[in-house]
């Protein structure tokens, strides 16, 4: 595989099943209502707009990504805390953030992964060291 162009399809598929697996859960809360299974509705509707939602962001993502690797922007090294407070690094292409995650593209998954803000401990470039507000300065490029 080319380091340069990644292929993200096997990304893409795996969001896009999930957003029509939320519609398809979307219509099932529509036939539910229709046949008065007013239990199920409730539900389907919470997960199919949870999944939907997900789907959405997750693909917007992804497109923010693929338009960072083909304006060439350079990877970045973030050291955090798993969800095992074990230490650990991954290099990625900053792709964007809000108040929760930094979400960063990475070239061995393929697909863009998200960083709790609270768990990362350092970003590096090149062997210096960045601040918050320079790793989401190089999302909005």
């Amino acid at each position: 595989m080319n380091p340069e162009k990644p292929n993200i399809g096997v990304a893409l598929a795996k969001w896009l099943i999930l957003g029509i697996a939320g519609i398809g859960f979307l219509s099932a809360a529509l036939v539910c209502y229709f046949l008065r299974y007013y239990t199920w509705v409730l539900a389907a509707v919470f997960v199919g707009c949870f999944l939907v939602i997900t789907a959405w962001k997750r693909l917007w993502l992804l497109r923010a990504s693929v338009k960072a690797l083909q304006e060439g922007r350079g990877e970045i090294t973030i050291f955090y805390r798993d969800g095992n407070w074990k230490e650990s690094q991954q290099p990625v292409i900053p792709v964007g953030g809000d108040s929760l995650f930094f979400y960063g593209f990475s070239r061995e998954r393929n697909d863009t992964h998200p960083f709790p803000w609270n768990r990362i401990r350092r970003a590096s470039d090149k062997g210096k060291d960045i601040t918050k507000d320079d790793l989401l300065s190089r999302t909005k490029k």
